[in-house]
């Protein structure tokens, strides 16, 4: 499962060295195996825990990856993931 959220993240433009990826793919892995879960009162704390942080250096991290799709990624890709109604701005 790891492979194809990689292979996911490659496609919409998450560069290699940036941190937050290793957090979303450990982040999805979790989800998918325990179901819903508390992003700010459970996930980022077991994702700090497990990769000896805090939970707001993980948030941050996730975030900046996120934000470096949206800034340079490809649209025709964020769409094919999030939908049509995602904002760019």
């Amino acid at each position: 499962m790891e492979e194809k959220i990689y292979d996911i993240l490659n496609e919409l433009g998450v560069p290699f060295g940036v941190l937050g990826r290793q957090y979303i793919v450990r982040a999805v892995a979790l989800v998918y195996q325990n179901g819903r879960m508390a992003m700010t009162k459970e996930l980022y704390p077991q994702l700090a825990e497990e990769f000896e942080t805090r939970s707001v250096r993980v948030e941050r991290a996730i975030r900046h990856a996120i934000e470096r799709v949206f800034d340079s990624g490809n649209v025709a890709v964020i769409g094919k993931y999030f939908g049509a109604n995602v904002d760019y701005r």
